[in-house]
């Protein structure tokens, strides 16, 4: 009995290996959740389409938009339940789109194939208290030319085309369109538009 207090001094600095500790299993918390912050963020403009109105267009006016969280210039468009358009060829469904608010685009080779722009859709029904996504794309400017014609046309690279809608009878919805256009890799201004589609004559 007296000789076990040094027993055990010498186990615990004989060098000998200590059992590995065992490892705990790590409690499994799901995927990560991933914020969008262009659903979340505060509009940059808004414009509400109405009674005998054909088309609103908001313009983000500089390249500021993409220092905030959500990188895009963002648009919403408050669609009445009583929204239709002025012309008489007018129909109920509109278009959603954004864009490149400078034409040079259109017309010059080299501007034409560095541009790229990104249109995210979002939409608050009636009653909900947040945007869902809809749809998103990528487009990249592509140049035409023929014997008659040259011109620049964007085509998508990827997604999916931004969505048509109506209004809906029991009230004001919202559509969000977050764009963000390139020229040479550097932000430029970009435009959010909303218009009902016009038959032709």
């Amino acid at each position: 009995m007296t000789h076990l207090p040094m027993l055990l001094v010498l186990a615990a600095v004989s060098g000998d290996p200590q059992p590995a500790p065992s490892l705990q299993p790590g409690r499994s918390v799901g995927p990560a959740v991933v914020l969008d912050h262009c659903a979340n963020a505060t509009a940059n403009a808004t414009a509400t389409l109405i009674a005998n109105d054909d088309d609103d267009m908001l313009n983000s006016g500089t390249a500021a938009y993409a220092n905030q969280s959500c990188n895009r210039f963002i648009a919403d468009f408050n669609v009445a339940a009583t929204a239709d358009p002025a012309d008489k060829h007018g129909t109920d469904t509109f278009d959603l789109m954004g864009g490149i608010t400078a034409t040079t685009w259109q017309s010059n080779k080299t501007v034409c194939e560095s541009a790229k722009v990104s249109v995210s859709v979002y939409k608050k029904g009636v009653g909900a208290a947040t945007f869902a996504k809809l749809t998103s794309a990528n487009y990249t400017g592509v140049w035409h030319e023929g014997g008659l014609f040259k011109m620049c046309v964007m085509e998508k690279t990827s997604g999916t085309n931004p969505p048509e809608g109506t209004p809906n009878a029991s009230g004001t919805e919202t559509y969000r369109v977050a764009v963000r256009a390139t020229q040479n890799n550097v932000a430029v201004p970009v435009s959010a538009r909303i218009a009902f589609e016009i038959v032709p004559w």
